[in-house]
């Protein structure tokens, strides 16, 4: 299960480091409003990112005592197949099926009466953008190297989709994720897209972080690189502090893969 995996990371920690950890989970805790944390999920897929806050709460009440709720009010995703499968796993309040829609104050509001509605408040905005454009599979691949900075192709139009949504709403926390090979750049460009995404972040604003991680390196059955982005909005004190910190975690988390959960990740 989830937990399982979860509960490794944190008895992976040594002293020093869980006392640091800790000490910033409680300091999160103290601006989260009423202790919930309103999510918003873009790219939904299967809902999985839910999955994982759940536990996580659960964990953090268990081993701290801090009572933190991450309550995903939007998921938006336009796969009429993976819809249903939100709508029965999660029952959303919001339930948005073009994510353009999400750069305004409204949006067709697809579990209730599918009439336009005011969106909910978003505190944290998590979103794993189209990848099809730059993944291995695609025949394309090549030629879309800069398809991000040019805003065209899926990946590139997704991202667009999810900075203009981004720049609307202002979410305290970040987390967005796509293919490694947004690290690639052709000789001619000055930066990768990836560079480029974490530098629109920066310029917003934000405290922002990127970095490739291997989902088998913190307990997956098997092998899956991603580059993530995390990005913070006001926070006070030294960036270089910050990502100091933020990496330290990173790297204490890493348990490897976890081969007695596969039955569990490959039914969730």
């Amino acid at each position: 299960m989830m937990e399982r995996v979860l509960l490794l990371w944190h008895n992976n920690m040594g002293p020093e480091m869980e006392s640091e950890f800790i000490h910033a989970v409680r300091r999160f805790s103290t601006i989260v409003p009423d202790g919930i944390v309103p999510r918003w999920c873009l790219f939904a897929g299967l809902g999985l990112g839910s999955k994982f806050f759940q536990a996580l709460e659960q964990i953090w009440h268990r081993l701290y005592g801090i009572q933190i709720s991450f309550d995903c009010n939007l998921y938006c995703e336009k796969d009429v197949g993976k819809q249903e499968h939100l709508r029965e796993q999660f029952n959303p309040r919001y339930l948005i099926g073009d994510a353009k829609e999400l750069s305004g104050d409204r949006a067709t509001n697809l579990a209730s009466t599918e009439a336009s509605e005011l969106l909910p408040f978003c505190f944290s905005l998590d979103a794993g953008f189209p990848c099809t454009s730059r993944t291995p599979l695609s025949s394309k691949r090549s030629s879309n190297v800069n398809c991000v900075q040019q805003e065209r192709e899926a990946t590139g139009e997704g991202f667009k989709v999810v900075y203009e949504c981004v720049a609307k709403h202002w979410p305290q926390i970040l987390s967005l994720e796509c293919v490694k090979q947004l690290n690639q750049k052709t000789d001619d460009q000055d930066m990768s897209d990836a560079s480029y995404i974490l530098q629109k972040l920066r310029a917003a604003g934000y405290w922002a972080h990127a970095d490739v991680l291997a989902a088998e390196d913190f307990g997956a059955p098997g092998p899956r690189e991603r580059t993530y982005w995390a990005g913070l909005l006001g926070l006070a004190g030294n960036p270089d502090h910050i990502t100091a910190f933020f990496s330290k975690v990173l790297v204490s988390l890493k348990v490897g893969p976890v081969f007695d959960v596969v039955e569990d990740f490959l039914t969730m």
